[in-house]
């Protein structure tokens, strides 16, 4: 960040920010589909930006859309696995910096998945995970 704007601020601090931004004036109709290398079932599958437009086309919208497009990945796959399951989901726990260090994130996902997000107790998932996995 310190190349882009000469000033030494965390980028989860600026793309915070702008998230917030994007929330409060989320009457943006832009759309953006964060499938950049494909998915499991469609490995050619690429992204895109819809309904973008000279009004919303600023880094707040931006930052949102690509916010909300990670979680709406998510919960496409929680909806497939409920269906072919039959397992009614009733706890989400998210993990990683993502979550821990964006709110707007997190409200996302509370609100698309329609339940409380709670976040790990570990601060450092995979390398809590590397030395248990290390320990058995």
């Amino acid at each position: 960040m310190k190349e882009a704007t000469g000033q030494d601020i965390p980028l989860y601090e600026i793309l915070g920010r702008l998230a917030e931004k994007g929330m409060d004036a989320s009457s943006s109709s832009m759309k953006v589909q964060t499938t950049f290398d494909g998915t499991r079932t469609d490995s050619g599958l690429r992204g895109e930006i819809r309904n973008i437009s000279s009004e919303n086309f600023t880094p707040e919208f931006l930052t949102y859309g690509v916010l909300e497009g990670m979680i709406r990945e998510l919960y496409d796959m929680f909806v497939q696995i409920e269906k072919g399951t039959e397992i009614k989901i009733v706890q989400m726990i998210g993990s990683g910096n993502g979550f821990r260090k964006n709110k707007v994130l997190c409200e996302i996902a509370e609100k698309m998945f329609g339940m409380k997000l709670t976040l790990s107790e570990c601060k450092e998932e995979a390398a809590t995970g590397a030395a248990i996995s290390g320990c058995l």
